[in-house]
């Protein structure tokens, strides 16, 4: 479980990221990181980590005088545990959350990280060793209003509607009884009808 070849640790400090090599090509890598005079220094690049996950929070970092929209989920893997951090705003993170969201129960999860046939960094998910599927139709997440060059202009709804999904996920994990919260479909609904979205992955470092 885990990483494989990973050492035992007391605990796994982790990061989901889309390196570009040479040719500018994206590739998609788990990276275990450890501190080093007092920075974070990559240590070890994995595509596939198994662990069950047991909370998860938002977050934020600034880059270059602009807050972006972070997530770190607490995992246990059998031996130690593991906090994967990862940037909201990004196709793998849309994956990820979509497909915890979409699932009954969360339980151990298996995920590979691949470059798809398009080219774009992708993830496959399994759930206790079985196939999983999204809650959320690609349609049916707010549009991100971009101008003609592509750069976006307005996806303050999309981001909302992620940061719920993060919610939603940290109550499915819970073990607290309780009213449930406003789901990330509940909040959409107060909201204009989406037209859809269609980004390639971030490029923020994270």
């Amino acid at each position: 479980m885990g990483f494989s070849n990973q050492s035992n640790a007391s605990k796994t400090f982790a990061s989901m990221k889309v390196l570009k090599d040479e040719n500018d090509k994206s590739t998609p890598f788990f990276i275990i990181k450890h501190k080093e005079d007092g920075s974070w220094v990559e240590k070890q690049r994995f595509t596939t980590l198994t662990a069950e996950p047991y909370d998860i929070e938002l977050g934020s970092y600034d880059y270059k005088g602009s807050p972006v929209d972070t997530v770190t989920m607490q995992m246990m893997d059998g031996i130690e545990k593991i906090q994967l951090e990862f940037n909201l705003d990004s196709g793998l993170s849309r994956s990820l959350l979509n497909t915890m969201l979409g699932e009954q129960h969360i339980g151990t999860l298996t995920m590979s990280l691949y470059v798809n046939k398009s080219g774009y960094p992708s993830i496959g998910i399994e759930n206790d060793g079985q196939k999983t599927s999204w809650k959320y139709k690609f349609e049916q997440f707010p549009a991100v209003t971009k101008n003609k060059k592509g750069a976006v202009i307005d996806n303050d709804e999309y981001l909302e509607f992620m940061r719920q999904m993060v919610r939603d996920i940290k109550k499915k994990l819970s073990s607290k009884s309780g009213a449930p919260a406003e789901t990330a479909s509940e909040y959409k609904s107060k909201k204009a009808e989406p037209a859809g979205i269609n980004e390639p992955e971030s490029d923020l470092p994270f």
